[in-house]
């Protein structure tokens, strides 16, 4: 294939690379609406009939939903695969094998994969009903000592943009974070069915503060073994056509 754009469609950003004769480019913007996605992937091929289209997105567990988000954007290209996000996230840290990956940005989940094929997921309940340790579980507890008229105005994602101001004025929110992120881990560790030394690695924004990703590490046991991620989620979907 030519021409594959292969896009990481996560609660906050879109993450693109196209692939057009092995030159690649890469593209982030807000994540938009799902009915607006098909416009906005327009504007990044610049209209350009695609051979393949790869994207991992939030929400897609079932048959269904996978069937609905490729039927919209079909048009686009020869061949488009859908797959949820966190599966692409582990195949962008892993490629092949077992392991645990943790992701943290918006919202927070972490998926295991046996050599076998057999998996398992905690977490990623979204902000109503989970969603600890995640961006948006760090904004949510520094607004709550916030004056009401803020928090009447919030949204998701406008409190998930507040961690970065909430982590400098509260550091121990990074701790209480990341033991949220390091249990989800081992649950999903667990219900897999990993034993002996199992690979850890890690993707999502939040990851990207020093400090509560090295407090996650530091809170692993020592059966895991951490790993960084050999790519990013759009350049592993990128690759996952011929």
């Amino acid at each position: 294939m030519t021409a594959i754009l292969g896009v990481d469609l996560g609660g906050t950003r879109l993450r693109a690379v196209l692939s057009i004769n092995g030159r690649t480019r890469r593209f982030e913007v807000v994540c938009p609406p799902r009915e607006e996605l098909p416009n906005s992937l327009r504007a990044i091929v610049r209209r350009r009939k695609l051979d393949g289209l790869v994207i991992g997105a939030r929400g897609v567990w079932t048959h269904k939903e996978r069937e609905a988000l490729r039927k919209s954007v079909a048009s686009l290209a020869h061949i488009v695969r859908i797959l949820p996000d966190i599966e692409l996230a582990w195949r962008a840290a892993f490629g092949t094998g077992a392991g645990v990956v943790v992701v943290a940005g918006t919202g927070s989940i972490a998926y295991a994969r046996t050599a076998n094929g057999r998996s398992a997921r905690a977490g990623g309940l979204g902000p109503l009903l989970g969603d600890e340790g995640s961006s948006f579980w760090i904004g949510k507890q520094w607004l709550k000592t916030r004056p009401e008229a803020e928090q009447r105005r919030a949204t998701v994602r406008s409190i998930a943009a507040l961690s970065p101001k909430a982590l400098r004025e509260r550091p121990r929110l990074a701790t209480e974070a990341a033991a949220h992120l390091t249990a989800i881990a081992r649950q999903a560790a667990a219900r897999a069915g990993l034993r002996g030394n199992v690979r850890i690695s890690w993707q999502g924004g939040l990851f990207t503060h020093d400090g509560l990703r090295r407090r996650f590490l530091q809170g692993l046991p020592r059966t895991f073994k951490p790993m960084t991620p050999l790519q990013t989620p759009e350049e592993a979907a990128c690759k996952l056509l011929p």
